[in-house]
């Protein structure tokens, strides 16, 4: 009825299903280990051209600071880097953005990231341009009247040092600078020049299933695999 090697294909597809969330995203289950660390850096995840979803609730200064200290380092791949990315320090026009689910949504207008419903308290990093503030996948010139808007609230509160991605620091120092506006410019030439390219989530993705839905899967697997041994005892 069912060879071995059939249902050994269909439990790792359905465990593979837990954790593959759509093209060029790493979804991380529960808590990414370095986190019950922060502000120790104690692991490194190399994202290269991916994105994740943290699923623990209230993460997203520890992963702020996770891609601020891989920003630091060059995007190192490294041991205890943090999150970083091999593909941006490859391009040199693209980064880590991370913002908390409530800002994705209210910049890029998504309420699902790659297929994967989120909360307005967990975390999301994107892989996307330099000076992708609005996280839509693309450098345009929204993204630098979003710098501008940032730019001029520090120039007003020279002291502040918690901006954020989407208010236009791009070199994750807590601060809005030409710095950053400088990044902007260069992934928005490099846009310019090669208009198809974005990373915008894929459209059609379709939603990754619960982790109750991959048990009661697995379950349905199992008892497969039962039912198949006792069909060829019998």
């Amino acid at each position: 009825m069912f060879s071995r090697n059939s249902l050994l294909l269909a439990v790792l597809i359905v465990a593979f299903s837990t954790f593959a969330y759509g093209a060029g995203f790493i979804g991380v289950a529960g808590h990414y280990a370095p986190l019950d660390g922060y502000p120790t850096i104690v692991g490194t995840l190399n994202l290269n051209n991916s994105s994740m979803h943290e699923t623990g609730l209230n993460k997203y200064a520890a992963l702020k600071g996770f891609v601020g200290n891989a920003y630091n380092t060059g995007w190192s791949t490294g041991a205890n880097v943090g999150i970083t990315s091999g593909s941006a320090a490859t391009s040199g026009v693209t980064g880590l953005a991370p913002a908390t689910g409530q800002d994705y949504t209210a910049m890029s207008g998504n309420t699902v990231f790659f297929g994967r419903s989120f909360t307005a308290t967990q975390s999301l990093v994107m892989y996307t341009w330099g000076g992708d503030a609005n996280m839509d996948g693309y450098a345009t010139t929204d993204d630098d009247d979003l710098w501008i808007n940032g730019y001029y609230d520090q120039v007003a509160n020279p002291t502040k040092n918690d901006y954020h991605w989407i208010q236009g620091d791009y070199n994750h120092d807590g601060y809005v600078t030409t710095d950053d506006s400088d990044l902007w410019i260069a992934s928005y030439y490099t846009q310019v020049a090669n208009p198809t390219v974005n990373y915008a989530p894929p459209a059609g993705v379709s939603a990754v299933p619960e982790p109750s839905v991959v048990v009661m899967l697995l379950a349905g697997v199992v008892s497969l695999l039962c039912i198949a041994r006792k069909s060829r005892k019998g």
